[in-house]
């Protein structure tokens, strides 16, 4: 099969994988009530998973992307398949809560340091260079699908089970979350052929990571920059995982709606905004542009969050406002890696900067929710106050990096031309 009608097929099965590996250590952050309803956790406990994952993900992710450059894709992304659906059953014992400690750090690996890397780069060689853009957009937009379709399904059995009890219902979401993650899994052994099912050239396929690469990336201040913003960006999304509980508890929406509210937050927005960010970069050729927008975008909406009354009669304001917050993290999300391609950096490079700047990006999963958690359980509602305008702060920054990185880049490249 022609790889241009191909990659479709694959890109698919690796958005399922995605969706279904990116919700398991972030578990909580979906599925709030649901989570704190089967286990009794406490807001400090719930978000102190988080932070186990995240401290041990931030080294993870640079090795991802040296793995990436140094082994081949398809045995990373089946350890991962497989692993991560061993690692939910196990969850679905509903283990002692050291065990589920443990299983955040086996998630640390099976997620990020043998998947991350190497779904980035899959999305990478797919694409020819002037599609950078409209790949990640598509591939971002199939998860945001498949994504959506299992959270209400799951959301579907809670509602459903939930009058056999949480721990049952909370079970059999976790049930469902193993089947697809395995899933893609069988699909890529036996249909990934890596040597063929690329726009990489022989070279660049034959090129593999030495220590002195990272020597040269760090060295990079792009590449710092790229890693800032991002970091300031996915902040931003940690805002909307509080957004969740505090539509409950100030707004009074039922916890069973707010979860198919969750859904279409995390996904059914993606579906929308990831294809249309991919198209934005693509034609105007910056993705820094898009970012410079997308924070201003940002400042907007969580400084109306800060001035919304904390009143049911609100609700409908609030809600509005949760998925403005996904729509406009969503239209970064492709632009996070594309600024590595305009900077005209080699692709012998390529995994090694989405290492580092993946650890950058996600390391508020070391200390964000923790902090939430913790400002939850001193200030109880005002805790929310104060993590918005934590937010706001860090978007603000975001702005200034991003309006820095383009005209580094906008100099770069004009050097180069001469």
């Amino acid at each position: 099969m022609d790889l241009k009608k191909k990659r479709y097929i694959l890109m698919f099965f690796m958005g399922m994988l995605y969706s279904s590996q990116n919700v398991m250590p972030w578990f909580s952050t979906y599925y709030y009530k649901a989570m704190q309803g089967a286990l009794g956790y406490t807001d400090g406990q719930l978000g102190m998973l988080i932070t186990v994952f995240g401290i041990i993900a931030v080294f993870m992710y640079i090795i991802a992307g040296i793995l990436s450059d140094r082994f081949p894709l398809k045995p990373l992304l089946l350890i991962s398949s497989f692993g991560t659906g061993a690692l939910i059953l196990l969850m679905a014992t509903l283990p002692s809560y050291p065990i589920m400690l443990a299983i955040q750090m086996g998630f640390a690996i099976t997620v990020v340091c043998t998947f991350y890397g190497a779904f980035v780069k899959f999305t990478h060689t797919i694409g020819e260079e002037h599609e950078q853009g409209k790949m990640y957009g598509f591939m971002f937009a199939f998860n945001g699908l498949l994504g959506m379709t299992l959270g209400f399904i799951a959301s579907g059995i809670y509602a459903g089970l939930s009058g056999a009890g949480d721990v049952e219902a909370f079970r059999y979401m976790l049930y469902l979350y193993a089947f697809f993650n395995i899933l893609p899994g069988i699909v890529l052994l036996f249909f990934y052929n890596e040597k063929r099912d690329t726009y990489l050239t022989e070279e660049d396929q034959d090129e593999k990571f030495q220590l002195k690469y990272l020597g040269d990336v760090v060295k990079m201040p792009e590449v710092w920059l790229i890693a800032l913003m991002g970091c300031c960006s996915y902040t931003f999304k940690c805002s909307a995982s509080y957004f969740t509980p505090y539509l409950t508890d100030a707004f009074a929406i039922p916890v069973v709606m707010m979860n198919f509210i969750a859904i279409f937050r995390s996904y059914g927005v993606r579906i929308i905004m990831n294809p249309i960010s991919g198209v934005f970069i693509d034609k105007m050729k910056s993705a820094t542009k898009v970012m410079t927008v997308d924070f201003i975008l940002g400042i907007i909406v969580i400084g109306i969050t800060l001035l919304l009354p904390g009143d049911p009669s609100f609700a409908i304001i609030a809600v509005i406002l949760l998925l403005m917050v996904a729509a406009i993290y969503n239209l970064s999300v492709p632009c996070w890696y594309t600024p590595i391609t305009e900077a005209r950096i080699p692709n012998k490079y390529y995994g090694t900067i989405v290492g580092i700047v993946s650890a950058v990006a996600f390391s508020p999963d070391a200390f964000f929710y923790l902090i939430g958690g913790n400002m939850l359980d001193k200030y109880g509602e005002a805790g929310y106050t104060y993590i918005f305008m934590l937010v706001l702060g860090i978007v603000v920054v975001g702005l200034l990096i991003s309006i820095i990185l383009r005209r580094m880049i906008q100099k770069k490249n004009m050097q180069q031309a001469l």
